[in-house]
């Protein structure tokens, strides 16, 4: 009888003991996490940050873990501007956060900072990827791809650029989406010194969107594409329809000058081949 009194006894102060030292970590934790949002209202980012990351490390997948994760990503991200931060910390999130919301917006966060804050096309193919699995609006998914087209751009990888390109035109898509198709074409064409078929690109979108055309400055791309082929009439006269509109029209002054002399000393260029 005795042995088994001792026995609860000693079964009750674990008990108690253990109750107080979680009591103490949840009340420390909610102290830290206030010192942290502190901080961050005064903007001592860097001292808010080592809280946030503190109150992480002790245990991502609690309410305070969590929290502090949300905290953190959104400081880096428009704060502070460490972007591979922020990028670490909305990766904790689509692993320990169960608002499938919050990890698909947390995985768009990470798409755009590789492609669009750290130029890293690379890891953008696989973000972007990550992110068309995830994702289930049809307009959405475009506008992934759209990027996805992109970035294979950038990294020199043309078949797969135009490959993009050429199953996304295929669908319902905006008029701006089709245009920004149609001129990432042109630059692939241009790119891969195809430029019977960029000179065809370009012809066709200063011809369907004038003015669009005239602010990305297609004018300019298709008398690159006429001059390449040596086509110097062409050139001049493309150079001399968009000179008035240009907001440097003594520089494409001087351009159809230099190509004019061009023309003159090589006479009988050879045109747009058909």
């Amino acid at each position: 009888m005795m042995m088994k009194t001792q026995r609860h006894r000693q079964i009750l102060i674990w008990l108690l003991t253990s109750f107080f030292i979680l009591s103490g970590c949840s009340s420390s934790e909610e102290l830290s996490f206030q010192k942290a949002t502190e901080k961050q209202a005064s903007k001592e980012y860097t001292e808010a940050l080592v809280i946030y990351e503190q109150l992480i490390a002790r245990d991502p997948k609690n309410k305070i873990g969590l929290q502090s994760t949300r905290e953190a990503a959104k400081l880096s991200y428009f704060e502070t501007k460490n972007y591979q931060q922020a990028a670490k910390f909305y990766k904790s999130l689509i692993l320990f956060s169960e608002d499938q919301k919050e990890r698909l917006e947390s995985q768009e966060k990470i798409a755009s900072i590789y492609f669009d804050h750290l130029t890293d096309y690379t890891l953008s193919i696989l973000e972007i990827n990550r992110l068309l699995g995830m994702q289930l609006d049809p307009s959405k998914k475009i506008e992934y791809r759209i990027k996805l087209a992109r970035a294979y751009f950038y990294l020199n990888n043309f078949f797969q650029s135009e490959s993009e390109v050429r199953e996304l035109l295929k669908n319902n898509i905006s008029s701006e989406q089709k245009l920004d198709l149609l001129i990432l074409l042109g630059n692939i064409f241009l790119a891969r010194k195809d430029l019977n078929s960029a000179a065809i690109q370009f012809r066709e979108i200063v011809s369907l969107y004038p003015e669009k055309a005239h602010q990305d400055n297609i004018g300019l791309s298709l008398a690159v594409c006429y001059e390449e082929l040596k086509d110097y009439g062409s050139a001049i006269k493309i150079l001399e329809s968009i000179k008035s509109k240009h907001a440097f029209p003594e520089y494409i002054q001087l351009r159809i000058k230099r190509l004019q002399e061009r023309q003159k000393n090589q006479p009988g260029a050879r045109g747009l081949r058909k």
